[in-house]
């Protein structure tokens, strides 16, 4: 008979899988575009400016960047390096003051602008670097007076850190000789004694400090210049001592002797009456009743001449 075989087919191991979506690559004409931010441009390079204010302060101004929203500046010392010292938040702010420095020292600054948009900073273009010193400021001149034929005053403002002040003064236009020194402590002023009358000095002033018990100076003052000259007699005053003595007084105004003249009423000749050392004199021998009037002018004699004051 034949033979009857059969066969058992065994669980498959074939998985049944869904069918596979056929995705299409997009053409180049379909493929989506994504939009670029705008590249913006470069800040524009800042301008730094420093000038010394003082001791201890530096004074820093740069030009101004039209699409700046603010500025960071930066500074070093010696060997150190740069390290940010302030953010400006305003695009108009030109000037920043540096205090609280050492004197005498060297500090270098640079700046750079700043500008901010949909909440990005960009920064610009570092400026060149600018070095400066923290210096004395130079005093300023304020008067030469005279005091009398043959002193002068001389008077200066004063300059903030200044230990004290050195006092020049010229004859001529090109040999100055140090006169002396005043304490910062002390009222700015300087009285020069022994001149020649009518003959004009000039003066200068340098501010110094001290550093290491050394002196450090200022640049020097401008100049000012003045002359001697006689004072005018004043407070002259008049009184009756008696029915035939009129006392005349007087204040000091630096004279080595002084004239006393007289006029009556409604005559406009003027009499000599006398030359005192003294600021008091009496008239004798004047009439009861008659009106006087007095003058009295200061008188030095220098060279064998004799100058008058009014």
């Amino acid at each position: 008979e034949p033979v009857q075989q059969t066969v058992t087919q065994e669980d498959s191991q074939i998985e049944d899988t869904e069918p596979v979506e056929k995705t299409e690559t997009p053409t180049a004409d379909e493929e989506e575009v994504s939009e670029e931010p705008e590249k913006r441009e470069p800040l524009e390079k800042v301008t730094l400016y420093t000038a010394a204010s003082g001791y201890n302060r530096i004074i820093l101004t740069w030009e101004k960047n039209e699409r700046a929203t603010g500025y960071k500046i930066y500074r070093k010392q010696g060997d150190q390096e740069y390290s940010l010292l302030k953010n400006i938040e305003s695009g108009d702010t030109l000037r920043y003051v540096d205090t609280g420095l050492m004197f005498d020292t060297l500090y270098e600054y640079k700046i750079c602008a700043v500008e901010e948009l949909d909440g990005e900073e960009l920064a610009g273009e570092e400026s060149d670097s600018v070095a400066q010193r923290t210096t004395l400021e130079s005093a300023k001149m304020s008067s030469v007076d005279s005091l009398d034929y043959q002193t002068l005053q001389v008077s200066w403002n004063q300059v903030t850190g200044a230990d004290g002040y050195e006092i020049y003064r010229s004859e001529s236009d090109d040999q100055w000789n140090q006169l002396g020194q005043v304490n910062a402590d002390a009222d700015c002023i300087y009285v020069d004694k022994g001149l020649r009358l009518g003959r004009e000095y000039t003066y200068m002033v340098r501010a110094y400090r001290l550093n290491n018990g050394n002196r450090v100076y200022s640049d020097d003052s401008g100049t000012m210049s003045g002359h001697t000259e006689l004072q005018k007699v004043l407070n002259l005053k008049a009184t009756a001592a008696r029915y035939d003595i009129v006392k005349l007084t007087w204040d000091k105004a630096g004279a080595q002797k002084y004239q006393v003249w007289y006029q009556t009423e409604g005559s406009e000749e003027w009499k000599y009456v006398a030359t005192t050392i003294a600021t008091t004199y009496q008239v004798t021998n004047v009439i009861c009743g008659e009106k006087y009037t007095f003058k009295v002018r200061g008188i030095v004699e220098q060279d064998g001449n004799l100058n008058y004051g009014e």
